[in-house]
Parts: C-alpha cells; sequence; structure tokens
C-alpha cells in the first residue's frame, strides 16, 4: 500500500500542457502543447484541469455513493449549509482514488469530457456546465436570513466560476462562485443605433453562495448538486438534457503552479514546466496498479 501511495503521489505531479486562455482536450497533438509554448509562463502561472462526469439524473453513484468518500467538513459549515440550502454540495477526496471516482474519471461519459486550462493566479475561469437553457426557472436563497426567491433566465447558462491564487505551502486557494449568463433585451442596441450593437449578456453571479479551497496537487475538488432538491439553483447548474435524456452532472477540479515541482516526486527541478498527469491518465493507471499481480 505504501509503495503504491508513493506511485499516486508522483504520477499526480506529472501533466502534458494543453489549453490556454481556452479549455482543450486534455490529449492535444498540437506541437506547441507538447512542448509547453503558447501559454503563461512564470511563478504566477497555474493550471486548472477538470472532468465532468454525466449519469442519469438521480443515478445512485452521482447522488449518493460517492459523498460517502468526499470530506464535505473541509468547507466552513455555515457556507456548507446554505449551500445545501440551494441544491449545491462540494468537498475534497485527497491520495488513492476511491474505486467509484476513478470509474468516473476514466469513463465520463459527458461531451465536455476531461480538459484543462492555464491561466495566470488572480484571473478567473469559467467552466459552463449547462445551457443555453431556453427558459431557466429555479428557486434561490441568497442568505439563511432571507427568504426563498425565484429566477427566471432566457437562455440562461450554468456555470462554475473558478479564480486561483497562491496559497499556503505552495498550494493553490481556489475562489468558487456559481454563475448564470442569460440573455436580455434590455443589453441590446436598438436597430441602427451607433456603436458596438452587443451590450454583452448580464450575469447572475452569487456571490454569497461563494467559498474557497486550498488545494495541493495531490487533491481534487468534487462539486454537484443534490437532485432530490428538485427545482434549485444546484440542479439548474449540474442538471441537464442530452439528446432526449435527462443527466445529471458532476465537476471534478484539481489546480497547481505550472513551474512548480511537488517535493514528494521524484521528478527533478527543470524537468519540463509541468509534471501533473491528466485525470483520465491517473484513473486509467490506478487500475492497473490494483490488477498488477
Amino acid at each position: 500500500m505504501r509503495r503504491a501511495r508513493v506511485v499516486w503521489l508522483g504520477l499526480l505531479i506529472s501533466l502534458t500542457l494543453t489549453g490556454c486562455l481556452h479549455d482543450r482536450p486534455v490529449k492535444s497533438t498540437s506541437l506547441f502543447d507538447r512542448i509547453g509554448m503558447g501559454g503563461p509562463t512564470g511563478p504566477d502561472a497555474v493550471f486548472i484541469e477538470y472532468a465532468v462526469i454525466e449519469r442519469p439524473a438521480g443515478n445512485d453513484t452521482v447522488n449518493k455513493k460517492i459523498w460517502s468518500m468526499i470530506d464535505e467538513m473541509v468547507i466552513d459549515s455555515e457556507t456548507r449549509v446554505l449551500l445545501a440550502e440551494n441544491g449545491l454540495r462540494a468537498g475534497v477526496v485527497g491520495g488513492l482514488l476511491p474505486p467509484e471516482l476513478e470509474s468516473l474519471v476514466s469513463n465520463p461519459k459527458s461531451e465536455t469530457g476531461h480538459r484543462q486550462r492555464r491561466l495566470y493566479a488572480n484571473n478567473p475561469a469559467a467552466i459552463q456546465l449547462n445551457g443555453p437553457v431556453p427558459m431557466a426557472e429555479y428557486q434561490f436563497r441568497a442568505t439563511m436570513d432571507s427568504k426563498p426567491a425565484t429566477a427566471k433566465f432566457e437562455q440562461a447558462k450554468f456555470s462554475m466560476n473558478f479564480t486561483p491564487a497562491h496559497g499556503p505551502d505552495g498550494h493553490i486557494k481556489l475562489h468558487c462562485v456559481p454563475e448564470v449568463e442569460y440573455n436580455d433585451k434590455k443589453y441590446w442596441l436598438p436597430t441602427g443605433a451607433v456603436g458596438a450593437g452587443w451590450m454583452g449578456k448580464p450575469l447572475e453571479r452569487y456571490n454569497t453562495l461563494a467559498w474557497d479551497i486550498n488545494l495541493s496537487p495531490r487533491e481534487l475538488l468534487i462539486i454537484g448538486s443534490y437532485y432530490e432538491r428538485g427545482t434549485c439553483l444546484g440542479n439548474g447548474i449540474f442538471t441537464g438534457t442530452q439528446g432526449t435524456a435527462k443527466v445529471q452532472r458532476v465537476l471534478i477540479v484539481r489546480t497547481g503552479h505550472l513551474s512548480q515541482t511537488d517535493p514528494g516526486s521524484d521528478a527533478s527541478p527543470g524537468a519540463g514546466q509541468d509534471k501533473v498527469v491528466p485525470l483520465v491518465s491517473q484513473a486509467s493507471l490506478s487500475s492497473a496498479r490494483a490488477t498488477r499481480p
């Protein structure tokens, strides 16, 4: 077990750089991606790698089973209760992935799959999880002292927004905020008006539901919803349709410094800009170790 854990930690700190300002699949044939060019560099350069998991809505694994293996207590109790009131839940997994999570990561079954983004610290990155929904209607509660309210938006796009910053002991602190972008005719310029023509889409950012989490490259942030809560913000973000089927999603996130060599690895300093294996490769290799004689 000790040897397996050491191997796992070593694998967690090797990664082929893909993605810059835009999300790209983990596997890339671009020469620039392979040699680590064309994106942020230096001590403020960080990565956000994520997998969007998709299963039938109400699926027991994504709605219940995996959460028994996730530490939700890393989020302070007041925020955790407010998130739950809005149908949202989040927590952290470190070290070896439980088999159920391994299975989800290796076979996400979503169109998004596994992706990576490179950016500089203190810059936001929004990950869209649902939409556009032609007419979205859901309940949300801004604070525990306020009454639930109803939101109704046209062409709504639901996302989680992450802003990475330098944390203690080489960790990355992620500021996590749910948000919804939507159409509003008040933001259109009239026909024939002088100007850009489109004033941009309005954005509903739920800052009272925001939370901060410190992550090392060994740890994964898991975010999902309480499906049984019905038409709440959490299910607006994490449930949708795939064809004619209703699906439920889970977001798995990992982050770290692009130029940092993890102290617990065998990688030598300067032997590459970023050494973190993509999530899909981790799951495959972990499963292979489990079956190795």
